[in-house]
């Protein structure tokens, strides 16, 4: 039987789909070859092998990154255009299809590398068409994180814990989030990598700030902003799913607001719409209207709520946002209720909460109660705005989001007030809702939250004054209403100079001496 021989140059291809001998043992003999000058390895076949698939071959051969290869990248280089175009569907539907292709590969590194690839392309997708807080978006990070360990891959870790962190935050999951964006900031400061301390710093001010910690998070925000550059770190939301610098705009709006910068917050808030406009990204676009919403809501503006809410709504709609969907028609019920269509309004307010909640979505729940709560006490269901109230407390004792606190109990001492008849309320102000103002100015003072305590302030200095205690209304107003040096035409700070003007000029003992 004739032997069947090739030359060294075909072994690499023909090894695995046929088992391969050198010709004259295991030292292979170089033959001469007709046409070729000097004598070359000579292999001969000994019959089939063990690997009858291309996928098996390239797999064997340390080429599984390239199987597939054709398939596999027209599915990615679809799913860039649908993601640079807010497409989140498309995207979703596409990287599936990539990952499907791994399940014919054996599980080697390498099928492992490009799976990772895969995943940290598609959590950003399953967050827009999903919701930040879906379950698949917390188990698509949680494999990612899983795979980034088994390879060492650090630069994909970091990724990873960005992508949990958002998801976890999304849930109310404050301090696990927290926990993450430290590890974020720790791995950044070890890399000296400016691109991570950026999100770091950004992904540590969200984190803090429903936490109430509101200096710690506006400094936090700040360094992220000093190291972010629209144009070089546009990509970032491709990758990330959210644009570092338009994140840290709008968490820095909020907490100006509260921090008694009305104007400031106003300022922060636009350069973060006209950021996204430029972008032109659904996603951002859509979660920037929202949070400019919020602001103009905390800023008592109803025709700019509702007009940054309908906004909000359209975008979702267009790219199908589920997650800022919810908080457009929050806010726009919300804006609907101001003019009096009261029970219209509530009941869109309801139906976002619920599509918030549908889409994993639990972040700032105690401020959307509080908000649902103020609009029912206006309807006159002041029993339905206290059992609201009581949902939020429950949920900021479960959940440690402690940036609303101050109105949790402002909001309980006037319904409490409301609750019972003209007659009574000489008692009940000497009562709860006296502590609940008190409460309320003691939170906000310890915050930092100048914006909740003024109101809190106001509302304590209107109970004095039907009480007869005019110079202590007049000081523990003016002592707040005085440290403000901007904002003075919004709707609390208006509140409380006509206040301050009806109430007269007289010596009082302060705050502390009422506490005492």
């Amino acid at each position: 039987m004739t032997a069947t021989m090739c030359r060294g140059q075909y072994m690499t291809i023909l090894r695995g789909v046929y088992v391969l001998r050198g010709f004259g043992g295991r030292n292979t003999r170089c033959a001469q070859v007709k046409g070729v000058p000097e004598p070359l390895p000579v292999y001969e076949v000994l019959g089939p092998g063990a690997l009858r698939t291309r996928l098996q071959l390239a797999a064997h051969r340390g080429l599984a990154r390239f199987v597939g290869r054709e398939t596999e990248m027209a599915h990615l280089n679809q799913t860039l255009e649908a993601t640079r175009a807010g497409r989140g569907l498309d995207a979703m539907h596409h990287l599936g299809a990539a990952l499907g292709l791994l399940d014919r590969l054996p599980d080697t590194p390498a099928r492992a590398s490009r799976e990772l690839m895969l995943l940290l392309s598609l959590g950003p997708a399953l967050m827009d068409v999903r919701g930040y807080g879906a379950p698949e978006v917390g188990a698509t990070y949680t494999r990612a994180r899983q795979l980034c360990e088994q390879l060492g891959e650090t630069s994909q870790l970091f990724a990873a814990l960005l992508g949990l962190r958002i998801h976890n935050v999304s849930r109310a999951q404050y301090a696990v989030g927290r926990e993450l964006g430290e590890r974020m900031l720790h791995m950044a400061q070890q890399a000296q990598n400016a691109d991570w301390l950026l999100e770091a710093h950004g992904a540590l001010g969200a984190c803090m700030f429903p936490q109430g910690e509101l200096g710690a998070a506006a400094a936090h925000l700040k360094q992220a902003l000093a190291l972010y550059d629209p144009e070089r770190h546009q990509a970032h939301v491709f990758a990330h799913g959210v644009d570092p610098g338009i994140r840290a705009l709008n968490f820095l709006a909020l907490i100006l607001w509260l921090q008694g910068y009305p104007d400031q917050a106003r300022e922060r808030s636009m350069d973060a719409l006209a950021l996204a406009q430029k972008l032109a990204y659904g996603p951002t676009l859509a979660f920037t209207l929202a949070y400019a919403a919020e602001l103009h809501q905390l800023r008592r503006e109803a025709p700019l709520v509702r007009e940054r809410a309908e906004a909000a709504i359209a975008v979702s709609i267009e790219h199908g946002l589920p997650y800022w969907l919810a908080w457009g028609t929050i806010f726009s019920g919300w804006a609907r209720v101001q003019p009096g269509n009261l029970q219209d309004g509530i009941a869109q307010l309801r139906e976002g909460l619920r599509a918030e909640q549908s889409a994993g979505g639990a972040e700032q729940r105690s401020y959307f109660l509080a908000t649902l709560a103020d609009c029912l006490w206006r309807a006159g269901d002041v029993e339905g705005g206290l059992r609201t109230l009581e949902e939020a407390t429950a949920i900021v004792n479960k959940t440690g989001e402690h940036f609303f606190d101050a109105e949790l109990h402002r909001l309980k001492g006037v319904m409490l007030l409301a609750s019972v008849s003209e007659a009574e309320r000489v008692i009940a102000s000497s009562d709860e809702a006296q502590a609940c103002f008190l409460r309320a100015i003691a939170v906000a003072r310890a915050q930092g939250a100048r914006a909740l305590q003024l109101r809190a302030a106001t509302n304590l200095a209107r109970l004095w004054q039907r009480a007869g205690r005019l110079g202590e209304a007049r000081q523990v107003l003016s002592e707040v209403f005085d440290t403000f040096t901007e904002g003075l035409d919004t709707g609390d700070l208006r509140d409380a100079r006509a206040l301050l003007d009806a109430l007269p000029s007289s010596s009082a003992r302060t705050i502390d001496d009422v506490r005492g």
